[in-house]
């Protein structure tokens, strides 16, 4: 395989956005120093038309929103496992989007975007899973080197592991401490723990077959990525850009969500628990995972729905 093939060319965001737009990606819109503390504005996206771009059936989580002609935006969106964002301004609401012959729905206008930038897809707004009840359980496995394709061993960045750790004292690729022993194993030597080009969550998934190497619950979640809190493991082993596996069923759910994600933000909780920040990893040909990529933003939309009632209700 050439260098090239290998190491493609990033696209330019103007690019991202054509693309994006081409394959019904959801454009994401917040007023500028609201990010993280009110919902976010979604909807599909037009190619730019005379210097704007139409966004149509534009879903907004309650009242609180406040989204008016004039008014200065933050854009985000996905392509190809990168998050990009633009400023923008509110051209025109309530424009009238006919899908087809017979269906017309809300959208609105803004301007088309001059620069687009790549964003740091944790720093999206993130909704918090706490009011879930019964919290949602996830299995978690590391991804084994083993996996992998020749060109991508070729492309695997080597990991310095800690030196004289004996059989004893590793499990499952990290460290044990103070006696504990982890049940299920995968050794530190076989994990990747460097996201490698072309991986995918079909080339993994026999992994998923095997039992768990970790559980533990869904923390909150964006359009870009999820939170974990994993049980009975020493955090420090895990790696910034480590990928890992998730796999969880959404309440009324009628199937197992499935993501491929790469780690990009882990703290401890306590002594054998960590929390990981990770974002999907999409294949945008893989309609399994486009639907639980939709279905995972429609679940937290109506969290925030829900968050909104409850602060117009006490407020």
């Amino acid at each position: 395989m050439s260098n090239a093939q290998d190491n493609p060319i990033p696209v330019t965001g103007l690019k991202a956005f054509e693309l994006a737009s081409l394959r019904n990606s959801p454009l994401s819109v917040i007023r500028p120093g609201e990010l993280g503390r009110s919902p976010m504005a979604r909807g599909r996206f037009l190619l730019p038309q005379s210097g704007s771009v139409v966004v149509e059936n534009l879903q907004v989580p309650g009242r609180d929103v406040a989204i008016r002609v004039d008014h200065a935006i933050e854009c985000y969106f996905q392509h190809e496992g990168s998050v990009f964002q633009f400023h923008s301004r509110v051209l025109e609401m309530d424009t009238p989007v006919k899908l087809n012959d017979i269906m017309i729905v809300r959208g609105m206008r803004i301007a088309a975007p001059k620069s687009i930038e790549r964003g740091n897809r944790r720093s999206i707004y993130r909704q918090s899973f706490a009011s879930v009840q019964p919290p949602v359980d996830v299995s978690v496995w590391a991804v084994p080197i083993t996996v992998l394709t020749a060109d991508q061993l070729v492309a695997c960045v080597p990991h310095d592991e800690p030196a004289a750790a004996g059989p004893q004292d590793e499990v499952e690729g990290f460290r044990v401490e103070r006696g504990e022993r982890l049940a299920v194993g995968i050794a530190a030597a076989n994990t990747l723990y460097n996201l490698v080009p072309g991986l995918t969550l079909a080339q993994v998934r026999p992994v998923m077959k095997t039992p768990a190497h970790w559980k533990g619950e869904l923390a909150d979640a964006s359009e870009f990525g999820i939170g974990l809190v994993i049980h009975r493991l020493v955090y420090s082993r895990l790696k910034v850009f480590q990928p890992l596996v998730a796999r969880f069923s959404l309440p009324g759910a009628d199937y197992a969500t499935e993501f491929l994600i790469e780690i990009r933000r882990v703290q401890g909780v306590g002594d054998f628990n960590a929390r990981v920040g990770g974002i999907l990893l999409l294949d945008s040909l893989s309609a399994a995972e486009v639907r639980s990529s939709r279905d995972l933003a429609k679940f937290t939309l109506d969290l925030q729905r829900e968050r909104a009632r409850r602060i117009r209700e006490t407020g």
